[in-house]
């Protein structure tokens, strides 16, 4: 026998703990309750008692498998009220169903049951119910009735969820006349005759007139709606178990149709077109379906129907569940059965359209535009990426692409346009655009230098070691800053400068002679310091985010993709030092670190581009000719 000594508090809402105290085989175990109802539930859960004198007694009775104490019952109120109304109740749940008591005591008169089968649903608690009422919310959804149940503690409402959703699991799967004929059209399969005489002897198989009684399939019980195809896809979409009745449903009306190409018929195969490409059933649904476009294309041969079916059946063997409904642009293309165009954007300008349907993937547009551009012999990687004004972001090989679609058009305006472009992430885009930065053949400002190469710290390190030894030349122009070093020392040697930078040997004297005044060592450790504390204010960024920004800030200038070279205009009107920048379109006149060309010329208006003699580059556009000097590379 046990003995309990309990302090109850007489205020069930006054915050106090109820203890009791256990004392076993001279073992002390001090037990807390949160209030009189938890209390007295554990004490009763216990097993047979009777209190006498404050102690409760109780026998060695086996404690209950089943949880029981006490809810918050939501009662019915009229129409006009909006206020919650409950009623405390004690609840009681066996292996069959749910009951609930007036009060905790042994011969209180049950006030109502719900039997609890396999096609019961439990909701679990609702935050958003708990802000506005104060309680944690459970509903049992039942074949007659529903509980809405109430409890001020999360950890009980949890428990209640679980130990009912267990006894729901436990319980025999439901089965209805309609599966248990789908399980025989199976089995007979192979004999015609005999499935024949299956449709023709039981009509809840093929086309009917009025409307369904009951669910062809089981169906949780539940408050579920449905209406015209976007509600039903997103039903479906909250209620995996609704997608097999869905196609059990459209499946029937498409079964022995009188008049099978009317109007009222298409729009069912037009419903089970867009479902087919949208999700699929279970697997016994899709066996039965996939039996009934056979035989649907073995009775009406060269129909519209016929070719519904064939279009079916080939989407089936493609299908995944979307992460969106489909949107009105893809449901038309499906009912004509074609493919959608969309636009991709190309790497360096430029944008190709291309066709894609609902089974589309991220990773089948990049082999399609791979083989139009004829690359597939390169080495380097690409992925289709989410572009807008300010971010990129790359898509799994998997996704498909009219759901990314779908989610361009949802996505809030404020960000820009989003755009599918194509990218190749292979690092050696970084790095000959690192390579290109650091060689001084960026035009940006010096803020956006330093950033450019806190960037770049980050994607090499990220936030781990290596703060200490990194050389700024590997990460920043340094021959900027000896030129502007050079400037503020030696006032009008522009001259000097270009000279200076023909070779290394020009350097060399330069560095020297900078060196000699000791401004060198200030300028590069101020540098230092302000990029160095750019890359902390980077700090938790992952790494391959900072490559990807420090590529979309590059792509920010107009002359990305193109290959810049140092030259010297000696006759054409231009200012002495130049680049020249060489893309796929154009070639551009660049003066020396700016970001804008003084003049670019299209391919079609240049009639005579290369070496007139060794190291010049001479152009003639539109006979218009212009010499350029390089000391860069020796052409022939």
């Amino acid at each position: 026998m046990y003995l309990f000594n309990y302090a109850d508090s007489e205020d069930e809402h006054d915050g106090m703990v109820d203890t009791d105290e256990e004392v076993t085989n001279g073992r002390v175990t001090l037990l807390n309750g949160n209030g009189p109802p938890y209390f007295h539930g554990y004490l009763y859960m216990k097993g047979a008692s009777h209190m006498a004198r404050g102690t409760f007694e109780v026998t060695s009775h086996p404690p209950l498998s089943s949880p029981s104490g006490w809810l918050h019952k939501e009662m019915k109120t009229n129409a006009k009220s909006t206020s919650l109304k409950l009623k405390k109740r004690w609840f009681v749940l066996t292996h069959n169903s749910l009951d609930y008591y007036k009060s905790a005591e042994k011969n209180s008169s049950k006030m109502g049951t719900l039997v609890l089968n396999s096609l019961c649903s439990v909701i679990q608690p609702d935050e958003r119910v708990h802000k506005e009422t104060g309680y944690w919310n459970i509903i049992v959804y039942g074949r007659k009735h529903c509980y809405r149940l109430y409890t001020k503690m999360l950890n009980e409402a949890m428990r209640w969820t679980a130990a009912i959703l267990g006894v729901i699991e436990s319980k025999t799967p439901i089965e209805t006349p309609t599966l248990q004929l789908i399980r025989d059209i199976k089995e007979n399969s192979v004999n015609a005759e005999i499935v024949e005489q299956m449709y023709r002897r039981n009509p809840i198989l093929r086309y009917t007139q009025h409307p369904l009684h009951s669910p062809l399939l089981p169906l949780p019980y539940g408050e579920f709606s449905c209406g015209t195809f976007h509600v039903l896809t997103m039903s479906g979409y909250m209620v995996k178990m609704s997608f097999p009745l869905v196609y059990c449903q459209v499946i029937k009306q498409t079964n022995h149709v009188p008049q099978p190409n009317s109007p009222a018929n298409l729009a069912h195969w037009h419903l089970l077109t867009c479902m087919s490409c949208t999700f699929l059933p279970s697997r016994a649904i899709l066996r039965y379906l996939r039996f009934h476009l056979k035989r649907v294309r073995e009775r009406y041969p060269g129909t519209e129907i016929e070719r519904y079916a064939s279009f079916i059946g080939e989407s089936l063997k493609k299908t995944k569940t979307r992460e969106f409904v489909p949107s009105q642009e893809e449901i038309a293309a499906l009912l004509l059965r074609q493919e959608m165009s969309t636009t991709v954007y190309c790497h360096g300008g430029g944008s190709c359209k291309i066709s894609i349907n609902s089974h589309t993937t991220a990773g089948e547009v990049v082999e399609k535009l791979i083989r139009g551009l004829a690359m597939e012999d390169s080495k380097n990687l690409f992925s289709l990426f989410e572009h807008n004004s300010f971010t990129d972001r790359a898509l799994e090989s998997r996704v498909i692409v009219a759901d990314v679609l779908i989610d361009f058009a949802e996505e809030d305006e404020e960000e820009g346009e989003w755009k599918l472009i194509l990218l190749g992430n292979n690092p050696v885009f970084l790095f000959q655009a690192h390579e290109s930065l650091i060689s001084g053949h960026f035009p940006a400002s010096e803020e956006t230098l330093q950033h450019l190469a806190a960037l770049r710290l980050q994607y090499l390190h990220g936030d781990g070691a290596g703060r200490a030894g990194w050389s700024l030349g590997s990460v920043y122009p340094i021959g900027r800053l000896r030129n502007r070093i050079l400037q503020s020392t030696k006032p009008g040697v522009g001259a000097a400068g270009g000279a200076g930078s023909r070779g290394s040997g020009g350097i060399g004297d330069v560095i020297g002679a900078v060196g000699g005044q000791g401004g060198t060592g200030e300028e590069t450790s101020a540098t230092r310091t302000s990029i160095l504390e750019k890359w902390t204010r980077l700090q938790g960024m992952p790494q391959h985010q900072a490559m990807l920004k420090y590529m979309s800030i590059i792509k920010e200038w107009p002359g990305y993709g193109s290959t810049l070279f140092d030259v010297e205009c000696k006759e054409g009107g231009f200012p002495h030092d130049l680049w020249l920048g060489v893309s796929v379109d154009n070639v551009s006149v660049y003066k020396r670190g700016e970001p804008k060309p003084l003049e670019t010329f299209q391919y079609e208006h240049i009639t005579f581009f290369g070496a007139s003699q060794p190291c010049t580059y001479k152009i003639i556009v539109d006979e218009r000719e212009m010499y350029f000097e390089t000391p860069q590379v020796r052409l022939h």
